[in-house]
């Protein structure tokens, strides 16, 4: 059956709605339990009908975010309550004004829980054309460097970590490769500062193509614990 206009308008709004006060969320201009608007409240404040607010609200109860309180309202829920690898969540922080540091350091962790293992598989599992794919990636972000065009640069440097969770070739990996890209530009986006100096990470980011396309898995391994080691030390220079 085909949406009607109406139909179409009720649905962006109400997507409208959802991103703008996730965005709020996530970046802690509301904490946790904080009250939200009243339905009403944010009625008037989106221009739009109580059933779309509604419906918003439902979709932040369906992702932890927020809880109907008797005699309270609608509050914030403990960021433990959270869903934060939903992919809605993780787009949110990338979209915010500012992401806490906690969130950024937690973030470096888990990749350096992740990744280091996903380089290891990679340099095991890896087809020619995957390798190939990496090597191009590699290019770009040489070539990034050589212009000085750091926003080049941080897409490059996403897609090469994207394609390693591919080449890993185990199918749970590779599911997570949309969420981890997410986490990727979460991070990229932190680190995009005039003080981010470009060239130094490129020997890191060679030492592991070349150990996944030699099938070195120990040498995949170390190199990508090196790399995230080095770059979560750029990011706490950067934050000073």
């Amino acid at each position: 059956m085909q949406t009607t206009k109406a139909e179409q308008d009720k649905r962006t709004k109400k997507i409208d709605i959802v991103r703008e006060l996730g965005k709020k969320l996530v970046s802690g201009y509301y904490v946790p339990e904080d009250l939200l608007p009243s339905i009403n409240e944010l009625k008037e404040e989106f221009g739009v009908s109580l059933s779309v607010v509604r419906e918003a609200f439902k979709v932040l109860y369906s992702k932890g975010l927020i809880e109907s309180r008797q005699k309270r309202g609608t509050i914030v829920c403990r960021q433990t309550d959270w869903n934060l690898l939903d992919e809605d969540i993780l787009q949110w922080y990338a979209e915010a004004e500012r992401v806490p540091n906690y969130i950024i350091e937690d973030l470096f962790e888990l990749r350096m829980i992740l990744e280091p293992d996903v380089a290891k598989l990679a340099s095991l599992n890896a087809t020619p054309p995957q390798i190939r794919k990496i090597r191009k990636g590699f290019e770009r972000m040489t070539q990034s460097v050589q212009d000085q065009n750091l926003e080049a640069y941080l897409e490059s440097d996403v897609s090469f970590h994207v394609d390693l969770f591919h080449a890993s070739n185990n199918i749970f990996l590779k599911q997570l490769s949309g969420t981890v890209k997410l986490i990727l530009i979460i991070i990229s986006l932190a680190q995009r500062s005039p003080l981010n100096p470009l060239e130094e990470s490129l020997p890191l980011h060679k030492h592991v193509m070349d150990a996944v396309a030699d099938g070195n898995p120990e040498k995949a391994q170390a190199s990508m614990l090196l790399l995230l080691q080095s770059s979560k030390v750029l990011y706490k220079k950067i934050q000073k």
